[in-house]
Order: structure tokens, then C-alpha cells, then sequence
């Protein structure tokens, strides 16, 4: 219809292992092949004066799919698959700006000792909803961010276990003139420490201050 579309998507993919993924001392391997992937989406999106939302449900299926073994060593998953189901919504709430999207996956191993299980480092959950609004030369912005549980290890161990997490930001700006922006925000409001690989502590708070010159173009 006008304000409704039906799509449906097919594509592949290729990606060559990295020089250290191959070669590193101590951690590369040389027999590693490339991955090979292919992928099929089918959606549904409206879009109208009050809302815009979209839904999609895909599979992507993987042969040689480069992951990590119990000593971190990378080594080749001879069929793994993704399956999903991802929305979106985009609207207009008490002068709010209002964008959100919530992604739910089945990431598996089709093959091998491990046949059936999580792949690795992949949560099979995740939602981002973000706010803004306008105050005239003023803006203000917050985003959520969540990921659910995922797994360190093939395996699925549950010493390799890492837990979900959230993240919670915050943004203003301020127009300056036309052409001038200055932008502060806080990254990861509530400190959170999590980790999206085992041992690698991903960033606490973080404060930033963001001068932007941007010459806005006039018509001739």
C-alpha cells in the first residue's frame, strides 16, 4: 500500500581471516580458510505521519565460520547459522523523539563436537532505545543499551559464562551559531563494568566535550 512495503533480501558474503588470525606468534593459525556466508531477510515496514516501524525475520547460514577454541587459538566452525527476529520503531511521544530496535537471535553450531550450542560471544539478545528533543538552540539525548548473556567458549562452559548487561548514556548540545555545535555527553551514565569477552574489561564512565564547525551551504 502507500504507507506499507513487503521486502525480501538475498545476499553472500566473504571474509579472509586477519594477518594476526593467521600468522600471530603463539595464537595465529595458517590453516585457517576464509568464511563464507549467505542470507535471507524478510520484512514488513509502515510508515505513516504518527509512526515508522518496521519487522524482519532473517537467517544467515556460515560455512567455515572463524571462532575461538578453549585455549583462544582461532580455528575454523565447519557450519554454524543465525536465525532472527529484529523490529524497529520510530515515533513522536510528548515531543520526545523516540527510536528504539530490539534484536532477537538463535546463533548455532551446526556441526561438530559441539553441534547444537551457542556460538561464541554472541548474545541472543538486544534493545537500544534512544530519546531526544529540542529546546530551541538547546538538544538533549539519552540512549539505553542492553545485551543479554552470552558465552566465552565453543563449549558453552559455565565458568565461560558472562552475564548481560546495560548502558545507560547521556547527551546535550548546544547550537552555538549556524554553523558552530558544542556537544558534551556521558558515556555509560551508571559505571557499569561488564565484559563482551572474558578478561577484557570494556570502558567505565566515560566524559566528553566535542567542539563541530560544520559551514551550513546557501543557495545561490
Amino acid at each position: 500500500t502507500s504507507t506499507t512495503r513487503l521486502t525480501v533480501s538475498y545476499g553472500t558474503a566473504f571474509k579472509a581471516p586477519t594477518f594476526n588470525q593467521l600468522y600471530f606468534p603463539g595464537f595465529g593459525n595458517a590453516a585457517l580458510r576464509p568464511e563464507l556466508a549467505r542470507s535471507l531477510d524478510v520484512g514488513v515496514i509502515h510508515h505513516d505521519a504518527s509512526a515508522k516501524w518496521s519487522l524482519h525475520v532473517y537467517q544467515t547460514s556460515m560455512s567455515n565460520l572463524i571462532g575461538f577454541d578453549a585455549m583462544f587459538n582461532p580455528v575454523n566452525i565447519n557450519k554454524a547459522r543465525i536465525n532472527g527476529l529484529e523490529g524497529q520503531l520510530n515515533t513522536q511521544l510528548a515531543g520526545w523523539g523516540i527510536n528504539g530496535t530490539l534484536t532477537l537471535q538463535d546463533p548455532r553450531q551446526n556441526s561438530g563436537v559441539n553441534q547444537g550450542k551457542l556460538l561464541n560471544r554472541r548474545a541472543t539478545e538486544a534493545m537500544r532505545i534512544e530519546a531526544a528533543r529540542d529546546f530551541g538552540v538547546y538538544r538533549l539525548a539519552t540512549a539505553l543499551y542492553a545485551e543479554g548473556r552470552r558465552f566465552d567458549d565453543l563449549a558453552n562452559s559455565r565458568t565461560k559464562r558472562l552475564g548481560g548487561y546495560g548502558l545507560l548514556d547521556v547527551r546535550a548540545e548546544y547550537r552555538i551559531a549556524a554553523d558552530w555545535l558544542l556537544q558534551g555527553r556521558i558515556d555509560n551514565l551508571l559505571d557499569k563494568q561488564y565484559e563482551t569477552a572474558q578478561f577484557f574489561n570494556q570502558a567505565r564512565r566515560g566524559l566528553y566535550f566535542t567542539l563541530n564547525y560544520q559551514p551550513v551551504s546557501k543557495a545561490q
